[in-house]
């Protein structure tokens, strides 16, 4: 065996405990910290805002507006008005109120699900028929 590698064997059995706790914290770290090792939006509507001539996302410009991003590289886009992020926020916070929980859009979703739940119990049903049919033809084979 040549000498370096078995230098190396001799260094990782002189070590093997420092490396295995090393190992160890650092998947702990990990699965303790799982959130904190993920990139986090920066804002409230990171990623969520597009432009509505070139469906290309907003993307921040400086501390606080937002802009489009072809618009910015100069790749086409002619949309070139840029709004502050305080205004955005407030603008679909108050969209969100107002729209999408009035009473009579919290009744249509209410409903849709529903419906849908109803469907998925009737086709659970009549998978659960077929099934037992198909245990009885099964069991009358064996």
């Amino acid at each position: 065996m040549p000498c370096a590698k078995a230098r190396q064997i001799e260094l990782v059995n002189i070590y093997r405990n420092s490396i295995e706790g090393s190992r160890r914290a650092e998947e702990r770290k990990a699965s303790e910290n799982a959130l904190n090792s993920t990139r986090r939006p920066r804002t409230m509507l990171s990623g969520l805002t597009f432009c509505g001539c070139c469906d290309q996302p907003y993307v921040r410009r400086g501390q606080d507006r937002y802009c489009c991003t072809s618009h910015l590289m100069g790749t086409g886009c002619t949309n070139s008005r840029t709004i502050t992020r305080a205004k955005l926020e407030e603008r679909v916070v108050n969209g969100l109120k107002n729209r999408l929980m009035a009473p009579e859009k919290a009744a249509e979703a209410m409903r849709a699900f529903a419906e849908e739940t109803n469907r998925l119990n009737r086709e659970r049903r009549s998978f659960a028929e077929s099934d037992r049919q198909e245990l009885e033809k099964t069991e009358a084979a064996i």
